[in-house]
């Protein structure tokens, strides 16, 4: 059984890797490590990793609320306002303001300093980003775990191996564009794709062949 201070340790690092409003590494990684390396358990990593992600993002939403566009880069001022005004607007309709901290197009990092900036309520946003990251981090091991077990039991490999380690990667990365990716703008851009290659290939063809 895991101690409380690997326990501990996930904790502290979750919290750390999502209180930057800058890059971080993907705590779904960082649990999926604990998990195949530590033989830590499914669902608790994943309560525990939601809980503190969602406990970083509160105090970033808190540092934004205290400290406003000095804890802003001045190249971002403008999309963290233009936030800021979505978020007044969605407030009024409740359950749309509490959806965007779960899924949508608007970075997590970016939402909860825009919404400590307008002194939105952060709390009911923390808890239901908590839930949902506890999902998709529940989602994560799973994979990772049944990727992990496919080939030690296919081929006999230790998931430490380099093989190994390399499934565990191409799921994490395969869960993250699941879950982030903008699937409502995909049309958009299958279409913008089609007319992009019509326009190249109709400049391809020889001009006695356009005429």
């Amino acid at each position: 059984m895991s101690s409380f201070v690997e326990w501990l340790l996930v904790a502290t690092l979750a919290v750390v890797f999502n209180i930057t409003p800058l890059f971080a590494p993907p705590t779904a990684g960082l649990l999926a490590y604990f998990h195949i390396n530590n033989d830590m358990g499914v669902i608790p990593l994943a309560l525990v990793g939601g809980l503190s992600a969602a406990a970083g993002r509160l105090a970033l939403g808190l540092a934004g609320r205290r400290f406003g566009h000095r804890l802003i880069p001045a190249k971002r001022r403008a999309a963290i306002e233009q936030t800021v005004a979505t978020l007044a607007r969605k407030r009024a309709s409740g359950v749309t303001y509490l959806a965007l901290f779960a899924v949508g197009p608007i970075p997590k990092g970016t939402l909860f300093v825009a919404a400590g900036m307008a002194n939105l309520p952060l709390l009911p946003g923390a808890l239901v980003f908590a839930i949902s990251r506890s999902a998709i981090y529940l989602g994560t091991l799973l994979v990772a775990t049944t990727a992990v077990g496919s080939l030690e039991s296919l081929f006999g490999l230790s998931a430490v191996g380099p093989l190994g380690i390399g499934v565990q990667l191409l799921s994490l990365v395969a869960m993250i564009v699941l879950f982030r990716a903008d699937w409502g703008r995909l049309p958009q851009r299958i279409e913008g794709l089609r007319e992009l290659y019509g326009t190249l290939r109709a400049r391809g063809r020889p001009a006695e062949l356009a005429e």
